[in-house]
């Protein structure tokens, strides 16, 4: 998408949409240097735009994103929600505020903003795929594990490579104890989200919770060992990062195995992570993690 919004703006550095589908993407991923990115050429689109001439819904867009960059979430939400309501079919608007509910942690937000709009968008959409997928986590956020199965299943039916999807499906394995059959649906689809994607490294940590949460560390410090990994390896820090997940005590802050850390000192932690996860309490009284 980030292709998408540079070939519009070459093409017309003034277009509204264009402008905020740029922001939006630079600002939501967190990145400092993207969002220092977005701020300045959001800015010099201001400058040059009579944004009160704007047609309503570029004009919301463009308020949307102003209270992004004013960093109040809440507003930007609830802007876009209001561009939702009018038009159910606004892609950056679901995509926009999807991610705005993730970062305000408004679990109810991510099931009914994409939920709402479903009606709206058919099968032969080519982003239907992508709705399915983010309607999974929504519903998977709010606790719904069997629906959020079937709803991401088929989101990655549609597109194999949509690692939202995939990532979506994984934490119903976890929440219900099905940790085997969590294995085996990330197994089958390695190629499509272990490497090159930007969510790569946070379901190779739900990928390390399966195997902890099974009993087999082995296959979680294979992972950890793992430098610079081949298809179905993991970044050499995600088993680590697992641990310090757990707040282990003495758990070191930085990146990377210790000086000296060697198997079994890593072995050591991996258990004692395993065991920490193993006695945490029912799914009803978890707080729904991403």
């Amino acid at each position: 998408m980030d292709a998408e919004a540079e070939a519009a703006l070459a093409e017309d550095p003034g277009f509204p949409m264009g402008n905020a589908l740029a922001a939006y993407l630079g600002l939501l991923t967190t990145e400092p240097a993207d969002a220092r990115g977005a701020r300045e050429r959001f800015a010099r689109f201001r400058s040059g735009a009579d944004v009160t001439a704007l047609p309503p819904r570029e004009r919301a867009h463009v308020h949307a994103v102003q209270a992004l960059l004013d960093g109040d979430l809440l507003t930007c939400g609830t802007l876009l929600g209001r561009i939702t309501e009018e038009c159910p079919r606004d892609a950056p608007a679901l995509i926009a505020g999807h991610q705005v509910d993730f970062l305000t942690g408004d679990a109810r937000a991510l099931r009914d903003r994409v939920g709402g709009a479903l009606s709206a968008w058919g099968e032969d959409d080519r982003h239907y795929g992508h709705l399915l997928g983010m309607y999974a986590f929504g519903l998977e956020e709010a606790g719904h594990y069997d629906r959020s199965e079937e709803v991401g299943l088929r989101a990655v039916e549609l597109n194999p490579r949509d690692v939202w999807g995939v990532h979506a499906v994984a934490p119903t394995y976890e929440t219900q104890g099905r940790f085997g059959e969590g294995v085996r649906y990330l197994d089958d689809r390695l190629a499509d989200w272990s490497t090159g994607t930007f969510f790569n490294a946070r379901t190779w940590w739900h990928y390390s919770l399966y195997a902890l949460e099974a009993g087999a560390t082995s296959r979680v410090l294979d992972i950890y060992d793992s430098g610079d990994p081949p298809v179905g390896r993991a970044p050499a820090s995600v088993a680590v990062r697992t641990a310090r997940t757990a707040r282990l005590p003495g758990a070191r802050t930085g990146a990377g195995p210790a000086p000296g850390d060697g198997p079994a000192a890593r072995r050591q932690a991996v258990t004692a992570s395993r065991t920490v996860a193993l006695a945490r309490p029912p799914a009803s009284h978890m707080v729904c993690s991403a």
